[in-house]
C-alpha cells in the first residue's frame, strides 16, 4: 500500500471510529475529542490532515477509577466493546477489531503535575484488504482532563443524531498558541526538561481558523483568548506577548518550511503574520501579558 492509499484508508477508518464513538454512551461519556481532527469538523479541506485521534478523560472518570491498571482496564474494555458491537451491528461487515493495546504514559507512578495520558493503538481488519500488507495502525492520544470554561465545550453532530463532546473553536483557538510556547527552549529550561522540537504545525493552524474566523470577530477572539489563558495556567506557562513568541523565530521558520505535513497553501510569512494579529489584538484587549 503505497502513502496517498495509506492515508486514504487512514482517514476514512479515523471517520468511521468517530462514528462508533459518537454511538457508544460509554466512550461519550468519558472521552472529549480536541487537536487537528476536531479542527477538521470545523474548517473542512481547509484544515491539515490528521493521522490520528485525540482527547482528553472526563473529571468524573478519573475521580471514579483512580488506580491506573483500572483505567486502562476500564478503557481496553469501553473500546472493544464499542468497536466489536458497531462492526457486527453493520448491514454489510467491512471491518473487524484486530489487536487492541493502551499504553500509559508514565506507566505506573502519576505525572509529578497531573499530566498523565494513554496512548490506544488499534489495528483495524479491512475485510476488503486482507491481502494487501502495510495496513497503518491507529492511534488515540488520551490525556487527563484539564480546567475548562463554559465555553470550552460544544457537541458535534458525527452521524444523524449522534454526537461527541468536543472542544469548541475558541478552545481549540486558544490551545494551538499554548502548544506552541510549549516547545520553545525558554519553556523546558522552566521546567527542567530536554528541549524538543517546535510545534511549527500550530503556526499553521492558527492561521486558518483566522481565515474562517476573522479578527474583526471581536467576541470570538475574546473568548479564544480567555481559553488561552487557561490553557497556559494548566501548564504553567509564562507569555509576555508577541516577545514569547518570537524566541529562536529562525528554527520556527526553518522548521516550518521543512516540515511534510504542513500543506503549502500557508507560507511560514503568512502564517506568522496570522499569529502576530491575534496576539497583538490579545494585547490591546489585557488578554496579555499573562499575569
Amino acid at each position: 500500500m503505497d502513502k496517498i492509499k495509506r492515508d486514504q484508508w487512514l482517514d476514512k477508518s479515523l471517520n468511521v471510529l468517530l462514528e462508533v464513538f459518537a454511538k457508544d454512551e460509554a466512550i461519550k461519556n468519558i472521552l472529549t475529542f480536541k487537536g487537528a481532527r476536531i479542527l477538521r469538523y470545523y474548517l473542512g479541506d481547509k484544515s491539515r490532515f490528521s493521522m490520528d485521534i485525540d482527547s482528553s478523560l472526563s473529571f468524573n472518570f478519573v475521580s471514579t477509577h483512580k488506580i491506573k491498571a483500572e483505567q486502562v482496564a476500564f478503557l481496553e474494555n469501553a473500546f472493544s466493546s464499542a468497536l466489536s458491537k458497531y462492526f457486527l451491528s453493520q448491514d454489510i461487515i467491512k471491518y473487524k477489531l484486530g489487536n487492541l493495546k493502551i499504553k500509559a504514559n508514565p506507566p505506573e507512578k502519576e505525572h509529578p503535575y497531573g499530566w498523565d495520558g494513554f496512548k490506544v493503538t488499534i489495528n483495524l481488519l479491512d475485510v476488503a484488504l486482507q491481502s494487501v500488507r502495510g495496513i497503518p495502525r491507529i492511534e488515540i492520544d488520551i490525556a487527563y482532563p484539564e480546567k475548562l470554561t463554559e465555553h470550552s465545550i460544544k457537541r458535534i453532530e458525527i452521524i444523524k443524531d449522534c454526537y461527541i463532546k468536543a472542544y469548541s473553536l475558541e478552545r481549540i483557538a486558544g490551545e494551538k498558541p499554548r502548544a506552541f510556547l510549549s516547545t520553545l527552549p525558554a519553556y523546558f529550561k522552566k521546567m527542567g526538561k530536554t528541549s524538543r522540537s517546535v510545534r511549527a504545525k500550530d503556526l499553521y493552524d492558527i492561521a486558518k481558523i483566522l481565515e474562517v474566523r476573522n479578527i474583526d470577530n471581536r467576541e470570538f477572539w475574546l473568548t479564544a483568548g480567555n481559553e488561552f489563558r487557561e490553557a497556559c495556567k494548566s501548564r504553567y506557562i509564562d507569555c509576555e506577548g508577541i516577545k514569547t513568541f518570537t524566541e529562536n523565530v529562525n528554527i520556527t521558520e526553518l522548521t516550518y518550511r521543512k516540515d511534510p505535513t504542513i500543506p503549502k497553501d500557508v507560507s511560514f510569512m503568512k502564517a506568522w503574520e496570522s499569529l502576530e494579529i491575534i496576539v497583538r489584538f490579545w494585547e490591546s484587549n489585557r488578554i496579555l501579558p499573562l499575569g
